[in-house]
């Protein structure tokens, strides 16, 4: 039996950030010098912005039970990373937090901040 993947596919604000990030293995020599080796790319880290202008009535909560269902960070899922060129990469992701903070005005006006971690082969 395989497990079911779900999507993301809340469209956030234009304004979003992308951070490439590489795994690096420091150790300290006897002499107090130190080496410093690569140990690969870990997955990128892509943080979203949810505002009133860009969310229908129904998408804060459709957010929050989404977040909800994957149990925070438990669970991966797929989202679909648009690139600068236009063109989609589709990537499994998950969050990179277990707590989703969202601010809340007169209960209509929501403002969400999500980060969202690239999951490669080998970290699922």
């Amino acid at each position: 039996m395989t497990e079911e993947i779900y999507k993301f596919e809340f469209a956030a604000n234009r304004t979003w950030r992308a951070e490439d990030r590489w795994r690096t293995l420091e150790t300290t020599m006897e002499s107090g010098n130190k080496q410093y080796r690569s140990k690969g790319r870990r997955g990128r880290l892509f943080i979203l912005e949810f505002k009133k202008q860009n969310l229908t009535t129904e998408e804060p909560q459709g957010i929050i039970d989404f977040f909800n269902a994957r149990e925070g960070r438990h669970e991966a899922f797929l989202w679909d990373y648009k690139k600068a060129d236009g063109t989609t990469e589709e990537l499994t992701v998950r969050f990179a937090h277990d707590t989703l903070d969202r601010r809340v005005f007169a209960d209509s006006i929501y403002t969400f901040q999500i980060e969202l971690e690239e999951q490669l082969t080998w970290e699922l």
